[in-house]
């Protein structure tokens, strides 16, 4: 064969084989045979290749070996078929149908996919700069699924962050994953548990951190802590009761679990948090005075608890050391000591609490404005409080507090109702109902509201039935109307107490259009007792039933008039009409 010849047909042998290999390529792949998807086809098949024999050259694991080929070959697929189906210079020639439309894959925003964290830090190849996914934290669909940007040791230090194994992750090749956040972020994804047995302290802690800005999605579960910190605008929303914060078995007394110091713009949503007192119990030393602090708030502003489940603590639930505008709503506090309470020697504004239940424990207020610094502008509203053996329902008494509302709350079987020590107070449109209490075998409780050393209070429109002690007492007030209440049968415990005791030093006290109905008539018939140098103080226009009103020796200035019963007035200095 002269050499022409040979040229031929090697040229032609050369040119039927390049055809045989387009042919094999377009049908593995299942493209047209037109020349922009089939040039597209070599060019992506031939890279890919390349970039996977290197990295198999410098990775020997060989399971990973296997599943970054398998990603390339997808990924050589999915582009050759994006090109077959894209239009070309004769739109007749293709035709994109609805079908074809629906089944097309998003494009990927990562390098590798993984199936955990620890399947991640394997892979040494990893470059800065890469993006890549893991389809859980521990394993797939644990809820830890999360997009991850490959950081150096130069970006930690830039940025002042460290490794923490959650949010930022060491690779074993030397190089960082730092978590992506979107605006919704689950608590999973920094490697809780909530499996009530794995201490997930530091995960929450670093979720907690670094979701600022951010919404944490708690999933639910039972996620076993000791103390965790929030941060600054840091919304964290559960599933309600199922989305558990416990106490560690063994937690000591004085121990905190969520604490929010010097901070702003927190919101804790549809959540619980237990103190587990079936184990963190008296027994172990916690009590009334001391024990876990479920959530402490102090020094911070913007703080919203809604509809947060508070569970099971010996001692309080939320402690306020200096706050403003804490909103506390829609919330439950079942088997707590103090449920809401003001602590320490500073000041608080804007404090509201509302829409909540309290229940059970024997201990404490489950609402306290205990503090000895300046309390302003506090709505106390709408909440039930029942079931509380001793203490008082509402306790608003200490410190200087100023322009405080409590109203349309319910309040049963609770040893005392509402007391007050305030300027600008309203009480009104109250239920206190002791019924239940009276067959307490140790005693059947305190009074039902009490106002002393108030200034300018209004107590109207509240409904008082079967109070043990004193149903109304008020003392060493000025500028106090008391009027339009219910009050049915009180003063159970003996002689000393009456339905209304209005005692010493009241200036300007008016007593008016009030009901009162002594329906157990073992009760005794001084149904409005008044006792002490007055200023002055008027009782006039109520409806009064089977009772009279009496003032006692040493009572003076004041005015009884069109009460319709007799008035026993034992004092001196006093009008009776």
């Amino acid at each position: 064969m002269s050499r022409k010849k040979f040229i031929i047909v090697l040229t032609l042998s050369l040119i039927a084989l390049f055809v045989l290999v387009i042919l094999n390529i377009c049908k593995t792949y299942d493209i047209e045979y037109t020349p922009s998807a089939i040039y597209k086809a070599f060019k992506s098949y031939f890279n890919k290749q390349e970039a996977v024999e290197d990295d198999i050259i410098i990775n020997n694991d060989k399971e990973i070996k296997e599943k970054v080929k398998e990603e390339v070959k997808e990924e050589v697929k999915e582009e050759v078929k994006e090109e077959s189906v894209k239009p070309s210079s004769t739109p007749s020639t293709i035709k994109e149908t609805p079908k074809q439309t629906e089944t097309k894959k998003e494009e990927k925003n990562y390098d590798y996919s993984f199936d955990n964290v620890s399947e991640m830090k394997k892979l040494t190849i990893l470059k800065v700069g890469q993006k890549v996914q893991t389809n859980g934290f521990y394993s797939v669909g644990d809820g830890g699924k999360s997009l991850y940007e490959i950081v150096d040791k130069d970006y930690l230090s830039t940025n002042k962050k460290s490794a923490d194994e959650f949010f930022i992750i060491s690779l074993d090749n030397g190089l960082y994953a730092k978590l992506i956040l979107e605006d919704k972020v689950n608590l999973k994804q920094f490697g809780a548990k909530g499996d009530g047995k794995t201490l997930d302290t530091l995960a929450v802690n670093s979720a907690f951190k670094n979701s600022s800005g951010h919404t944490l999605y708690v999933p639910s579960g039972t996620y076993a802590i000791e103390k965790v910190y929030t941060s600054n605008n840091l919304t964290i929303v559960g599933d309600g009761k199922s989305s558990l914060f416990i106490a560690k078995d063994g937690a000591k007394v004085s121990s905190d679990m969520f604490v929010t110091s010097s901070k702003s713009n927190v919101t804790v949503k549809n959540i619980a948090i237990s103190g587990n007192s079936a184990v963190n119990s008296r027994e172990q030393g916690h009590s009334a005075q001391d024990g876990i602090h479920i959530f402490d708030i102090w020094h911070s502003s913007n703080i919203n608890v809604d509809n947060v489940y508070f569970i099971d603590n010996v001692y309080a639930a939320i402690r306020i050391i200096e706050g403003n505008s804490i909103h506390v709503t829609n919330s439950n506090f079942l088997n707590v000591d103090c449920g809401v309470i003001t602590l320490g020697s500073y000041d608080n504004d804007d404090l509201l609490i509302e829409n909540n239940l309290f229940d059970g424990h024997q201990n404490s207020e489950p609402i306290s404005i205990y503090g000895t610094g300046k309390t302003t502008n506090v709505v106390i509203n709408n909440n039930t409080i029942k079931n509380k053996r001793y203490g008082s329902a509402i306790y608003a008494a200490r410190g200087v507090i100023d322009n405080i509302s409590i109203t349309n709350n319910k309040i049963y079987n609770v040893a005392a109702g509402i007391i007050v020590n305030a300027n600008n107070a309203t009480v009104k449109n109250n239920t206190i109902d002791n019924t239940e209490a009276l067959n307490y075998s140790d005693g059947c409780g305190g009074g039902g509201i009490s106002i002393t050393k108030t200034t300018n209070a209004d107590v109207s429109g509240n409904t008082l039935k079967n109070i043990c002690q004193n149903s109304i007492r008020v003392a060493s007030s000025s500028n106090t109307n008391i009027h339009d209440n219910y009050i049915e049968d009180g003063g159970y415990a003996n002689d000393n107490f009456f339905f209304v005791n209005i005692r010493e030093n009241n200036t300007n006290l008016k007593f008016y259009n009030n009901t009162l109905v002594r329906k157990n008539e073992s009760l005794s018939k001084n149904l409005i007792m008044g006792m002490g140098e007055q200023v002055s103080v008027e009782i006039y226009d109520n409806n009064i039933q089977n009772g009279i009103i009496y003032l006692y020796p040493g009572a003076t200035n004041f005015t009884v008039r069109n009460n319709g019963v007799s008035t026993f007035n034992r004092g001196s200095n006093n009008i009776v009409e």
